[in-house]
């Protein structure tokens, strides 16, 4: 038998737990608890996902445990694209255009000559401005000569003139190889390597400086084998310094040295 004389706090107490316990029983639910449970299981849904592979992920290293490490693999394999490269390339194609784009401009002029008629006047200024080149060559070719003369001579002149190039080809092989060197010894890979083996690839990269250098001075050797053997500075070795079109001021091959 109860005390009557319970406090309203217990009363209430007693009454709550009771009509849990006969929910309890009959399976049901509070909705607030229920509320509870779901915002409890998303969270955890969520913190799981973090931990937990994706189902695609899953799904094909189920069907194929190796299907993953294939495509690590090809895009490991892919290769990556050489800034450098790209804008050497993009500088050549620039100035294929520019050199195109040049002749273009140079035919759409001859057309729009030939279309007025004026063949004849343009041949009769053709002859007279390469009269009045050829005049000028003659005095700056005089100048040249008594200069190569005072020099020592043709031979000389041309003996200085190969030992600045060989020079000069030279310091620039010698750049490219050494940074060629430090760039290589520097990275991680070559200093994880063993002593011979790093000693192998500084051997090679030397072997490759020689061959260039073999090269050049092939290059060179053939060179002086095309010069004129004659002696005397002539229009041809003038134009040829002054990197000028010998035919298109000489068409008929004239020396034009009187």
């Amino acid at each position: 038998m109860r005390d009557v004389y319970e406090t309203p706090e217990k009363s209430i107490s007693a009454s709550g737990e009771s009509v849990r316990k006969r929910r309890l029983e009959d399976g049901g639910v509070d909705a607030r608890e229920t509320t509870g449970m779901k915002r409890l299981g998303g969270t955890q849904h969520k913190r799981m996902d973090k931990i937990l592979p994706s189902p695609v992920n899953t799904l094909i290293e189920a069907d194929d445990p190796h299907l993953s490490s294939r495509l690590d693999a090809e895009d490991e394999s892919t290769p990556r694209l050489n800034i450098k490269e790209l804008k050497r390339k993009e500088s050549r194609l620039d100035s294929d255009i520019r050199r195109l784009q040049s002749r273009l401009e140079t035919l759409r002029r001859a057309k729009a000559i030939l279309l007025k008629g004026e063949t004849r006047s343009t041949e009769d200024l053709i002859v007279k401005w390469r009269d009045i080149a050829q005049r000028a060559s003659d005095h700056v070719l005089e100048a040249a000569v008594e200069k190569v003369n005072t020099s020592g001579g043709k031979c000389e002149l041309k003996r200085l003139e190969r030992t600045r190039l060989k020079e000069k080809s030279i310091n620039s092989i010698d750049f490219e190889y050494d940074g060629r060197i430090a760039g290589v010894t520097s990275c991680g890979e070559y200093q994880s390597l063993g002593e011979d083996e790093q000693l192998k690839i500084i051997e090679g990269l030397e072997a490759e400086r020689q061959k260039d250098l073999q090269t050049l001075e092939r290059r060179l050797a053939s060179s002086d084998a095309e010069d004129s053997d004659a002696e005397e500075f002539t229009m041809r070795d003038l134009y040829k310094r002054l990197k000028l079109d010998y035919k298109l001021v000489f068409p008929d091959d004239h020396t034009a040295t009187e």
